[in-house]
């Protein structure tokens, strides 16, 4: 029973690492993606496991592949069945890939495409914080655990970033400050909340710079978003251009349904407070401009922000 119990509320907080729904079909079937989760696959590799919360409906079993932003082409190393359709698919993928789009090919009717989310960002006075999604997460009847992936940059270059500089609100508005912060040499930083979140907390907004002049939230919910095909496929391209393979062909979710290893957070943390001892500080970066503000999108973040901080202060 507490092995299910802890198997619900991890499924709990995987959908609530993206926030909106993916869908696609054909005449037969439809795909629905309701959530990614990476974590950490073992201590010295360059390399994650991508968990997908998905659901195939109204067909029969697929194959599925996990297309990345350089056209290279993965197939799920394992998967883990539930009940009309429902599973978690399992990627070994490289540590930084950013990926484009989930291709499915139905056993009877045409293989579609599902574009997958997109990478926030919100910018504010020449600052830049973009969001690459939640990295790991660890969560049982007491208390959660949980990281997050993001950049923060000006118009030429990395920033340094201390524990302070970041919060993490929960959905009633409460903050929440890092325990822990691993920053890599592209610029890329693991924000990590070790067992300090109640079991009840669901992560609504992450920001930098709280309360400060240059505020930047994301929107954990509203801001995660399809890309769009302008981004998937490019002016001239089409869904048909990924051919390198970088994974053995997919195999249909109703032939495996054992979990692969995988490291828990606490493991992780260890091992980045271990490298960030011998870590020399924050990286700089002049190869990866900071892009440029979405104004909607940072003002529906920051209305939400504000309405937190008046719920938990009034």
């Amino acid at each position: 029973m507490k092995s299910i119990a802890l198997a619900v509320l991890l499924a709990l907080t995987i959908s609530s690492a993206q926030g909106v729904q993916l869908r696609g079909g054909n005449d037969n079937a439809t795909a629905v993606l309701f959530g990614a989760v990476k974590a950490l696959a073992s201590e010295g590799e360059n390399v994650t496991i991508l968990e997908l919360d998905m659901a195939l409906l109204g067909g029969e079993d697929a194959g599925i592949e996990l297309i990345d932003s350089k056209d290279m082409v993965y197939a799920p190393i394992t998967f883990k069945n539930f009940e009309h359709g429902r599973t978690l698919a399992f990627f070994k993928v490289p540590e930084f890939a950013l990926f484009k789009l989930l291709r499915i090919k139905p056993y009877s009717g045409e293989p579609f495409s599902i574009n997958w989310w997109g990478t926030p960002k919100n910018s504010i006075n020449d600052i830049t914080l973009r969001y690459y999604g939640q990295v790991d997460s660890y969560i049982d009847p007491y208390k959660q655990a949980v990281a997050y992936q993001v950049s923060i940059f000006n118009s030429t270059s990395a920033l340094p970033v201390a524990l302070d500089n970041f919060r993490l609100i929960d959905q009633w508005g409460w903050p929440y400050t890092p325990t822990d912060i691993e920053t890599f040499e592209n610029g890329r930083i693991n924000l990590i909340f070790n067992d300090t979140l109640s079991p009840l907390s669901k992560p609504a907004v992450l920001v930098y710079d709280y309360d400060g002049p240059n505020e930047i939230p994301i929107d954990l919910e509203n801001d995660l978003k399809q890309l769009p095909d302008s981004e998937v496929y490019g002016t001239n391209a089409t869904s048909s251009q990924s051919t390198e393979v970088k994974a053995p062909p997919a195999v249909a979710a109703s032939n495996q349904t054992s979990q692969p290893k995988i490291s828990t957070l606490k493991e992780d943390i260890a091992a980045s407070k271990a490298r960030l001892q011998n870590a020399t500080g924050g990286s700089t970066s002049s190869s990866s401009p900071a892009p440029s503000s979405t104004t909607a999108g940072i003002e529906e973040a920051r209305a939400r922000l504000e309405a937190m901080k008046k719920n938990i202060r009034s």
